[in-house]
């Protein structure tokens, strides 16, 4: 399900969740985003996050290094970076997004 539109152009769009790919037993859910320190899936409220970028490899390594970080900090870090911009979508189904995002977004 979409939660919006984002319009771009010559850009990437990575997004890494824990929303699809996940198993739950006895009544505790896994996913497949994995803590590197514990081996064991990142405790986080941060269902999807997506980066939107020039090109594809920095929105791997964007995903993949601030996942598992908090909303604020992901925030802070993408929003001191040039030409990479963020979409963050908690658990909570609360949506958050960069400074450069918001001129970008579509109805």
């Amino acid at each position: 399900e979409s939660i919006g539109n984002i319009e771009t152009t010559n850009k990437s769009v990575v997004t890494s969740g824990i929303y699809e790919r996940k198993h739950t037993e006895n009544g505790k859910t896994y996913h497949h985003i994995l803590n590197p320190e514990t081996g064991y899936p990142v405790e986080t409220n941060v269902a999807g996050l997506s980066i939107i970028s020039t090109a594809s490899v920095d929105g791997e390594i964007w995903t993949t290094r601030l996942f598992g970080k908090s909303v604020e900090e992901i925030l802070d870090e993408v929003n001191s970076l040039p030409d990479i911009e963020a979409v963050i979508v908690t658990t909570e189904g609360n949506v958050y997004y960069t400074n450069g995002v918001l001129d970008r977004i579509i109805c």
